[in-house]
């Protein structure tokens, strides 16, 4: 059976996205996945929503939310590097969607262990931390004369701060709660259980070693991409094409 090219990019993308996620949150700068200005983008949003709809455990869909947001700002700030704003802004606006997905759904978990919840706030921190520098970014372009104050507000940075500081304290809210949860489950003091959670913030994320092993990894994948991308240029106009568009 001979599959269309269709069927082809989706497959690939789906492998791509499934080689370079990591079992548990990875707090590096590794940038974000397909740009927002490729005629690919749209399934590389659509597979991140089909995960999320497949994920029902409450602590799995906030992370998974926060770092598809994650994601999103990364590729927002790759945008505006390139002076893409109208790109960098489709980008943003996914990552503010994906915020809500988050604190929406981790006011739902009623209880959980440490290094769960210690993940979560890496996550929200991350997102917080590429909020405020595409923020900076742009007033430094502004500064600089590359773009004027109102292709700036194109990508609307304040929104998009001011979402992430809510997100953050509404989550702190949520934390103390969760804290307070765990030390009944584990029969231990509040006090105990925030010095386990310092504890598990300190020791979240990954070494020397895995940072190398996922960043191989992506650049494996987005190379996959790339050539994926050249031979979709390539086909000659038809139904595949006219479908994914050009």
């Amino acid at each position: 059976m001979r599959h269309s090219p269709l069927f082809f990019v989706i497959t690939t993308l789906f492998l791509a996205s499934v080689a370079i996620a990591p079992s548990h949150p990875v707090f590096i700068d590794i940038g974000g996945g397909v740009a927002p200005d490729s005629p690919f983008y749209f399934f590389d949003t659509l597979y991140d929503d089909f995960r999320l709809s497949l994920t029902s455990d409450a602590e799995e869909k906030a992370r998974l939310a926060a770092e598809i947001s994650a994601e999103r700002l990364a590729e927002s700030y790759q945008m505006i590097e390139q002076n893409n704003l109208e790109a960098a802004q489709i980008a943003s606006q996914d990552a503010q969607e994906h915020l809500e997905i988050f604190t929406e759904t981790v006011q739902t978990i009623p209880s959980t262990e440490v290094e769960m919840l210690a993940a979560l706030e890496e996550l929200v921190h991350y997102n917080n931390e590429y909020a405020e520098a595409i923020q900076v970014q742009l007033e430094e372009k502004v500064e600089a004369g590359e773009i004027t104050q109102e292709q700036a507000t194109v990508v609307q940075a304040e929104d998009l701060v001011d979402q992430s500081v809510e997100t953050q304290a509404d989550f702190a809210e949520k934390k103390g709660e969760l804290v307070e949860a765990i030390a009944q489950e584990e029969g231990i003091t509040v006090v105990e259980a925030e010095l386990a959670y310092k504890t598990a913030i300190e020791e979240n994320g990954v070494d020397k070693v895995q940072q190398g092993q996922i960043a191989e990894e992506l650049v494996d994948s987005r190379e996959m991409i790339t050539k994926l991308e050249e031979d979709y240029r390539s086909l000659e106009e038809g139904e595949e094409k006219i479908l994914l568009g050009n």
